[in-house]
């Protein structure tokens, strides 16, 4: 995590995501001629380490279906990694796999909505 933490968050979850999807991955801004099947917007609120030795990461994300607009998915993700040992490098491992359960949530949502089951809480 040495470079700016949104330009890596966001490169590192759009891997995770491309990897268990099996697409491609376009960040935004896009261009406009830009097929897209789904857009993804995540906000993240919590990205750290904390002193009780966890990696936290809270984000709220919504799915939408790029030719409709649509919502499918509108939900928050709390996730909580155990800090397994010390130092810099147990930290930032601890971040990648809240990043990577964050994609594997993503990633189950984003079949949930192809195969046309919206969440309750969608609008």
């Amino acid at each position: 995590w040495a470079e700016p933490l949104p330009t890596l968050f966001g490169r590192a979850l759009g891997q995770d995501l491309s990897a268990r999807l099996g697409a491609r991955i376009v960040p935004y801004p896009w261009y406009r001629a830009t097929p897209l099947d789904v857009v993804v917007r995540v906000d993240v609120a919590a990205f750290e380490s904390d002193a009780a030795g966890d990696a936290r990461l809270v984000a709220c994300w919504t799915i939408r279906d790029s030719r409709t607009g649509t919502v499918c998915r509108d939900q928050c993700s709390s996730i909580v990694e155990a800090i397994d040992g010390g130092g810099t490098q147990a930290r930032v491992a601890a971040l990648s796999g809240a990043v990577a359960e964050l994609a594997q949530r993503l990633a189950s949502a984003i079949h949930s909505c192809q195969r046309g089951e919206a969440s309750p809480g969608a609008r």
